[in-house]
């Protein structure tokens, strides 16, 4: 009987599709070479999944298929759901129980203002390589595809350019810009065979808006559920901008995700067939904090996943990583916890958190930040 250690990565993200537990990647038009590789490689999982007995000959799953996709769906993910915000902020409480009874927890949060949303780099969401895009193209008239390059060394190139001329232009007018004598010459990130790993450049560029294939964590849970909060307020006033027969669509709860990092994967767990890399590999990158206000602010650390281009490069389709860390239980525990609230909850989280003294203005220390809170404090409390 077929069991998990017998698929690869495509074949159980298509696995999970087929069975309603994944939704499909969103295509790009403008990749034409990627979403043509990524169908070859969609057509291939295919073919060998009804070898496996796993889908049907009118590509329907089969009995074995279903049992399977229901082991597959996030083993190591436990959902915990809240109705109203004040038991959510107790949960994230570090002194419950649940986060441990040490010194210091192990746990780091990322919050999400649609529990829909993956936990995927902005560099490598639609969004993300939207503002990448004009770079990404101007980088391929430039160094035109040869055998040498693989199609992800274009978009890091593109998040590498982008990240170089913030540090460039910040640097002109005077502001200092940690880690900038290290980044890359641009032909050898199109063209070299060393991964290119990002620093407290690539960091602080994050933290003004440039995408990059770092993923946003704070050790403080209170500092991840005010972003997800700010971020469900910021969709809502989008939605009331919206026709009614819109509103379906709107998201119907907001999260904060958990990651225990003494479970994240270090590699070796196991080598991947097409890639000849650890599939699970994932680092843990902790910036100083000195020369980022925001970063210190704001507790916070990033997730990087070296692997992640060389799948894009097998596949035509960048990995979740909730499915790298989620898709493994190890020793009976849940690396992942998903914490999910009622959507209509994020104003209380902002007010409680107020009260908290966690506010754009403590988080993003600037006078602009604080003139915009001393704004919204009656749009958030009302004016008696």
């Amino acid at each position: 009987m077929t069991n998990e250690r017998d698929l690869d990565t495509i074949e159980r993200e298509l696995l999970l599709e087929l069975a309603g537990h994944r939704k499909r990647d969103e295509e790009d038009p403008h990749l034409k070479d990627v979403a043509e590789l990524a169908s070859r490689a969609m057509e291939e999982a295919r073919a060998r999944l009804t070898e496996k007995g796993l889908l049907e000959e009118d590509a329907k799953l089969s009995t074995d298929g279903v049992r399977l996709a229901n082991t597959l769906n996030y083993p190591g993910i436990e959902q915990v759901e809240f109705p109203s915000a004040s038991e959510f902020l107790k949960y994230l409480d570090p002194a419950q129980p649940h986060w441990g009874t040490g010194p210091d927890i192990s746990w780091i949060f990322r919050g999400h203002g649609d529990a829909r949303w993956y936990l995927q780099p902005s560099a490598w969401r639609g969004d993300g390589r939207a503002l990448l895009r004009p770079s990404y193209e101007e980088i391929r008239r430039q160094y035109p595809p040869s055998g040498t390059a693989r199609p992800s060394r274009y978009w890091e190139a593109a998040e590498w350019l982008l990240v170089n001329e913030f540090a460039d232009t910040a640097d002109a007018l005077g502001l200092r810009v940690p880690g900038f004598v290290d980044l890359p010459l641009l032909r050898d990130v199109v063209f070299g065979d060393q991964r290119i790993w990002p620093n407290e450049t690539s960091a602080l560029a994050q933290h003004h808006g440039i995408p990059t294939s770092l993923l946003d964590f704070t050790w403080d849970g209170a500092v991840a559920a005010y972003f997800a909060a700010v971020q469900a307020r910021e969709i809502s006033e989008d939605f009331e901008r919206c026709e009614p027969e819109d509103w379906q669509f709107a998201p119907r709860h907001l999260a904060v995700w958990a990651l225990n990092i003494e479970e994240i994967p270090k590699g070796g767990l196991s080598v991947h067939r097409d890639i000849g890399l650890p599939l699970e590999h994932v680092e843990l990158q902790i910036v100083p904090r000195a020369d980022n206000s925001y970063l210190h602010a704001q507790s916070g650390l990033f997730l990087w996943y070296p692997v992640g281009p060389n799948l894009f490069d097998a596949y035509g389709r960048w990995p979740r990583l909730e499915d790298v860390i989620g898709s493994r239980r190890r020793h009976g525990s849940k690396p992942l916890r998903k914490l999910v609230v009622p959507f209509d909850q994020a104003a209380a989280i902002e007010q409680i958190l107020w009260r908290r003294r966690i506010t754009k203005a403590h988080l993003m220390p600037t006078f602009a930040s604080v003139a915009e809170i001393t704004m919204s404090k009656r749009r958030l409390f009302g004016t008696g």
